[in-house]
């Protein structure tokens, strides 16, 4: 039997999570240029440049159970693309269209912030196996205890919710239905 995704059941926990507490951010009902549908939302559009942005949660191949998340932005006539850096902001835009990490748009948040929702056992056994001093970078997001799986699922949640809610504020983006 295979084992079960911890990303995925967090993506659908968040998918459920959001259709009452942020009704405007859906699921990709349809491909988006080279956005992974499986971990994309629509967050609407900024109405004061027309951008339609995008919620990627990258999550890292190496490590189960940790993602980032990625927000893109994409003006109207333009593709959407989940790979390179952002372009230069066209005239009226503050940012330009393409990827960037939401921790741009958070405050307080100095570096890239990465969700775990599972323990990474070998970097700690490695750390204390070398006399190394186990600690995450102070942004990354980890649950009280990893010893309840939905606790921590619903932990991440409220935390990836927050952020989201705070970044598109920043961005001003406001719901609207797909294109």
């Amino acid at each position: 039997m295979p084992t079960r995704s911890v990303f995925r059941d967090f993506i659908t926990a968040l998918s459920k999570h959001w259709r009452t507490a942020m009704p405007g951010v859906t699921r990709l009902s349809r491909p988006r240029g080279s956005l992974p549908m499986s971990s994309t939302f629509d967050a609407g559009i900024i109405p004061s440049t027309g951008q339609r942005v995008y919620l990627w949660f990258q999550h890292n191949q190496k490590v189960p159970g940790e993602f980032t998340i990625n927000i893109i932005l994409v003006s109207k006539g333009q593709q959407a693309r989940h790979w390179a850096f952002s372009d230069e902001p066209r005239d009226g835009q503050t940012q330009g269209d393409g990827p960037c990490r939401i921790s741009r748009f958070l405050p307080n948040v100095r570096h890239d912030k990465w969700w775990h929702l599972k323990q990474d056992k070998s970097y700690e056994d490695y750390c204390r196996r070398n006399g190394y001093e186990f600690k995450l970078p102070e942004d990354y997001w980890r649950p009280v205890s990893y010893d309840d799986p939905e606790e921590v699922i619903r932990s991440a949640v409220l935390d990836v919710s927050q952020d989201v809610a705070s970044a598109l504020g920043q961005l001003g983006a406001r719901p609207s239905a797909e294109e």
